[in-house]
């Protein structure tokens, strides 16, 4: 599993809560490859869920003041990500099924919507006079 390379989308905000993101996703990736234990990469998947549903409300906020055209589809996105991390959390508290698989594309997936999809809400923001 690669190491998660920093991006931005030029809103001073978002940037820096992706970059905690990316910082998160990073820890669990090397606990996967370095020493795991389901617990504590399940602590860490609590903690990306808890920051993830911070940034997402944040960005939800920003998509909905500025008149983000795609924020229903963006949104549920979002959603959709939260649910599956709890998913993966609930996976390896609850079960012994192997799960490195699974967190791997999951942070893949993660990664690519904070680094492409993301950019358009940038580029909207940005627009609209917002740093």
């Amino acid at each position: 599993m690669a190491v998660i390379e920093k991006s931005g989308v030029g809103i001073v905000q978002i940037d820096e809560q992706h970059n905690t993101l990316f910082w998160l996703m990073n820890k669990i990736v090397s606990s996967l490859t370095v020493q795991f234990s389901r617990s504590f990469v399940a602590e860490e998947m609590r903690q990306l869920l808890k920051y993830s549903d911070a940034h997402f409300s944040s960005e939800e906020r920003l998509m909905k003041v500025y008149s983000y055209p795609n924020t229903k589809a963006h949104t549920e996105t979002h959603k959709t990500i939260i649910s599956h991390l709890v998913q993966i959390i609930e996976i390896l508290e609850k079960t012994e099924e192997d799960v490195v698989e699974k967190i791997g594309a999951f942070i893949g997936h993660y990664r690519l919507h904070l680094q492409e999809t993301d950019d358009s809400v940038g580029a909207h923001l940005r627009m609209a006079g917002v740093r």
